[in-house]
């Protein structure tokens, strides 16, 4: 199957980002149970007033922000035909209607799932409000060129933000290491520990790779958070994300 997004991070567009929003939508439509045997049909134009929002200036004024053109989703929903993922349903005088098939979107969503660095699995790691950001600075043309692997970011140890997140994981390292209510071997224990420590030595540096922080600082918080049930876990997580989500 040919790749949906860039995978090398070089060069991502808008429609790149388009296409990503479109799989995992419907993947959710799916999931809340709103396909007809497997497949349902969409429009461009229900993408374009689903997916924008209501924001704020400073000022309290109410603006609604456009996260895509209805051109801009026409073009993405065009790709996916192309591509073979999704059915095209032309009449004439009539809007093009697309048939999407919830087990073909979901293998292409997988696909980009293998890929630490595909769109689809930052959005999924990082969350909404990485992907509005970044939809901004691609459109802005504020995307750094540099492939995310290949970048070395400095480390501002007094910022409180940097603050917050050293002691949320040493925070994390204790609870892993006194809590006898996890569910856990000793080794298990032992590995998470390990990484934890590792985790830190990396923040101690005065500068650090994104492929690093995001590809194992941050999934180790994250899995711990994920994988303990604990949401006291899951809030000091939130500050590590916070923090290396700050520097990408």
């Amino acid at each position: 199957m040919v790749s949906i997004i860039n995978k090398h991070n070089k060069s991502w567009i808008v429609g790149d980002y388009a296409e990503a929003i479109l799989l995992k939508q419907i993947e959710r439509d799916a999931f809340l149970g709103q396909f007809s045997k497997k497949t349902r049909i969409y429009t461009s134009d229900h993408f374009y007033h689903a997916l924008n929002k209501t924001v704020f200036d400073d000022e309290g004024n109410e603006k609604y922000y456009t996260l895509l053109t209805l051109k801009e989703w026409n073009n993405a929903f065009e790709r996916l035909v192309s591509k073979g993922i999704i059915g095209a349903i032309r009449t004439p005088h009539a809007k093009t209607r697309y048939n999407a098939n919830f087990e073909s979107a979901t293998a292409a969503l997988n696909e980009e799932y293998e890929n630490r660095h595909s769109i689809a699995s930052l959005w999924k790691l990082l969350g909404d409000s990485w992907l509005w950001e970044s939809v901004g600075e691609c459109r802005s043309g504020m995307k750094e060129s540099l492939p995310a692997s290949d970048r070395t970011v400095s480390l501002d140890h007094n910022s409180l933000a940097y603050e917050e997140a050293v002691e949320a994981i040493d925070t994390i390292y204790k609870e892993v290491k006194e809590a006898n209510d996890i569910d856990i071997t000793s080794e298990e224990r032992e590995q998470h520990l390990a990484e934890l420590e590792a985790s830190k030595k990396v923040l101690e540096a005065p500068q650090a790779s994104i492929n690093v922080l995001i590809d194992f600082v941050l999934r180790v918080v994250k899995y711990i958070a994920d994988h303990f049930g604990k949401a006291a876990l899951g809030e000091l997580a939130k500050k590590v994300i916070a923090y290396i989500t700050s520097l990408t």
